[in-house]
């Protein structure tokens, strides 16, 4: 790698760096794992087993002793390492010649005219030979090569080919009183001397011709057969055969391969590369990026399927894996510690090896996100869609999308196989290109702003030493309105955490957990709460990990706790596992929950809620009617009662606070809906249990100004309406 190109790819990692970070990314990107898509240098980087070739290739060049010029031409198609090839062979030259050759390189790829093209081969062949200062006879030409091109390719044409008739015509006035120069036959036949004097072999090498336009060919074939056939000259030109022969076919008297081969001596076609060797090197290309970074241990039989399932196919030629893994490359680097590392693999394919398919994926995630149906029909309409989508792709890259969306195979497998929706919080914890949540990242390689990155869960896992750091990080992720998602990917990695963070984490569940919502941004929808994804969901699944008296812990971490509703509706949960009307299989799963111990959790509970009591935190507890339930039936009422009335019952708006936090949505259809109707309703029954109700009533009907807030005022027209229907004997909480 030359310093000028370390040097700009250093500044191409230091943007992307700073782009990453700025999008709260830590890239793992470095100069040293970008490869750019370079030929190889020298023997010691040959992979594809060529260097004996140029070996032989560069012995044959040395044996040719004729003083007549000679063309040779590599064939091989784009990607099939021609430069590289060049390469070697110009190494070996230099190791096998007696006198070592003077070898010039003209690539004519990026000139735009032909004038432009055949000047600047003389003008660098004349720089390249004023270098020679070893070689007398070559650098006292070099002016005689620059004017050679000069008079094939005119200079005002060249430097300014739209020049008006005026510029024209000075130039032609300029030429007449200029001094007579020589014929450019004069001036070849000074060059042809020169070469055969300097006695060393004379080789240019021209390569990527075939990127040229149509016209820019046959310049450079006009130049290496006409302009530039000097003595003792051997040219190496390298090109893809097949698409110099369709620029030539309109200029060719006859046949194009016989027109072909007046000007190229000798041909070789480059061997196409060993299926086995390039597999060879596409692994070992995957073997290499797996410690860099810090993969750990893929799954050896799913990497395995992945690669015979049109992954490998996808490639054919050395280019193919260069880019390839420098396309991969670049996607760890954004987001590799947020995906699954084959289906990343894959999907990099997809997008580089199968663009139109790739875009169809990202365009119609419902297509390939989740769970096969079992349903007919819906195969049927899933068939429709996958054979618009594939129909003119290979068939690998339909393997491919096979193997990495499991929703597929319902309908493309025809043994019956199909995934159900037990096997989706399996995809999320792998972080599987099938599971919703992570589909997109594979196509954006960004962590939605929503969603939290590994990063952020690692630093968060950093703080799990301490209940109380923890729950400053909860705090945090609360304030970033992340809360719910850090939720998710907690849960998702709990199992490779050990048993102290484990305990912190549960310990920081029932001081913080209060803070979490209760209801849900579904409301009655159906949609669960971030509550009880962290309060009831998240414990549990710490408990099926805890080892050694893991209630024991859990009683701990329920006595040092502060969250009232949290902890009682947790302990709620545990005394219902051991009714003999539960059907949850608690039971069986925790067979180590005992009675003794539920009563210690009561115990813990009941602290939890008189503390919140005589600190004045109780009254704006979450689900307060759901905690002085549990608190009347495990202490008595009498405690609840003699709370609420000092704590509500003094003024309007406290009574109004109280009556609001018994205030609930409902839902319900009629005939001719298609949607619920939605309405608010009023426990009147269960707050009465705790407050007296014409005290309640009394309060509610002094006018408090404009100091309740829209809830409690709709609150106390609630109870309003419910304590006329209580008055007059009918059930206030019947539906109207």
């Amino acid at each position: 790698m030359t310093n000028e190109l370390k040097h700009e790819l250093e500044e191409l990692t230091a943007d992307l760096d700073r782009v990453a970070r700025g999008a709260a990314i830590e890239p793992t990107i470095t100069p040293s794992l970008i490869a750019p898509d370079e030929p190889i240098r020298s023997s010691s980087e040959d992979r594809l087993n060529r260097t004996g070739i140029a070996k032989e290739l560069a012995t044959a060049i040395t044996k040719f002793n004729r003083l007549e010029g000679v063309v040779i031409g590599i064939y091989g198609k784009w990607g099939t390492g021609k430069t590289s090839l060049l390469n070697l062979i110009e190494q070996e030259l230099q190791e096998v010649s007696p006198q070592p050759p003077i070898i010039f390189r003209f690539n004519p790829w990026g000139f735009s005219e032909q004038e432009q093209l055949t000047y600047r081969f003389f003008e660098q062949l004349s720089a390249f030979l004023r270098l020679h200062l070893t070689v007398p006879a070559l650098s006292e030409i070099a002016d005689t090569v620059e004017e050679y091109g000069q008079s094939l390719s005119p200079i005002a044409e060249l430097l300014i080919p739209r020049v008006t008739g005026a510029v024209k015509a000075g130039w032609s006035l300029f030429r007449k009183i200029k001094p007579r120069r020589r014929t450019g036959t004069e001036l070849k036949a000074e060059i042809d001397s020169a070469l055969r004097a300097a006695k060393a072999k004379f080789i240019v090498m021209i390569d990527d011709i075939d990127r040229l336009n149509t016209a820019e060919i046959r310049q450079v074939f006009q130049l290496v057969k006409l302009n530039a056939n000097f003595s003792n000259t051997v040219f190496l030109l390298a090109f893809d055969n097949e698409r110099i022969a369709a620029a030539l076919e309109d200029i060719a008297p006859g046949p194009i391969s016989e027109y072909l081969e007046k000007i190229v001596q000798v041909a070789f076609t480059l061997p196409p590369i060993a299926e086995s060797t390039l597999t060879s090197i596409i692994l070992s290309n995957v073997n290499e990026i797996i410690p860099n970074w810090q993969i750990g241990d893929p799954n050896q039989q799913r990497f395995g399927n992945m690669f015979h399932s049109g992954f490998r196919q996808s490639f054919r030629t050395i280019r193919d894996v260069n880019r390839y893994f420098n396309l991969l490359r670049f996607a760890l680097s954004l987001v590799g510690n947020d995906t699954n590392f084959i289906d990343l693999a894959g999907m990099q394919a997809l997008s580089l090896f199968h663009p139109g398919v790739y875009s169809e994926v990202q365009n119609n995630p419902d297509l390939f996100v989740g769970t096969g149906d079992r349903d007919a029909e819906e195969k049927k309409k899933l068939k429709i869609e996958y054979d618009r989508i594939f129909s003119n792709q290979p068939k690998h890259a339909y393997s491919l999308c096979v193997f990495m969306f499991p929703k597929m195979t319902s309908v493309a497998n025809h043994l019956g196989y199909s995934y159900d929706s037990t096997f989706e919080p399996a995809w999320r914890r792998d972080k599987r290109v099938a599971s919703r949540k992570y589909f997109p990242y594979y196509f954006y390689l960004a962590v939605p702003d929503t969603e939290v990155s590994q990063i952020e869960l690692g630093r968060a896992l950093d703080t799990a030493t301490a209940v109380t750091a923890f729950v400053k990080t909860l705090a945090g992720f609360k304030g970033a309105g992340k809360i719910a998602a850090f939720i998710d990917t907690l849960r998702d990695s709990l199992t490779r955490l050990s048993q102290q963070q484990l305990t912190v984490i549960l310990g920081s569940v029932f001081v913080f957990g209060d803070e979490v919502d209760t209801q849900g941004s579904g409301g009655t929808y159906g949609i669960l709460s971030d509550h009880i994804q962290f309060a009831t969901w998240l414990p549990f699944d710490i408990i099926d990990l805890l080892q050694n008296d893991r209630f024991s812990k859990v009683t701990e971490a329920l006595r040092n706790g502060i969250a009232p509703f949290t902890i009682s509706n947790f302990v709620a949960l545990c005394e219902q596992m051991l009714s003999p009307t539960d059907t949850s299989g608690g039971q069986q799963k925790y067979s180590d929950l005992t009675p003794e111990i539920v009563v210690e959790m009561k115990q813990a509970a009941l602290s939890a809620i008189h503390a919140a009591a005589l600190d004045g935190r109780l009254a704006a507890a979450p689900e307060l009617p759901r905690i002085l339930i549990v608190w009347a039936r495990w202490a008595g009422i009498e405690g609840p009662k003699a709370w609420v009335g000092p704590t509500f019952l003094t003024d309007t708006q406290h009574a109004a606070d109280y009556v609001s936090k018994f205030l609930n949505l409902a839902s319900s259809f009629g005939l001719e809906d298609k949607v619920a109707r939605i309405r608010w309703t009023l426990n009147f029954g269960l707050l009465c249990e705790f407050a007296n109700v014409e005290t309640l009533s009394t309060l509610l009907q002094a006018d408090p100004g404009a100091d309740l807030t829209e809830r409690q005022r709709l609150a106390r027209d609630e109870f309003r309406k419910a304590k006329e229907k209580y008055d007059q004997g009918a059930n206030p909480d019947s539906l109207p």
